[in-house]
């Protein structure tokens, strides 16, 4: 549930339903997030620990 806030609070909305959309496509979530997001996936979910850290 977090990975959902922490993408629509920093990419939008839209970026959810883009990254359903390329996985239904047949992408792995990593290529689907990279896709929808722009970021390399490495770098997006670095991102997404530090949050972490920085709030929890």
């Amino acid at each position: 549930m977090q990975l959902v806030e922490y993408l629509v609070d920093n990419y939008g909305e839209d970026k959810i339903f883009l990254t359903l959309e390329y996985l239904g496509q047949g992408n792995s979530m990593a290529n689907a997030l990279e896709k929808a997001t722009g970021k390399k996936y490495h770098t997006f979910i670095n991102d997404f620990y530090n949050m972490l850290e920085k709030n929890y």
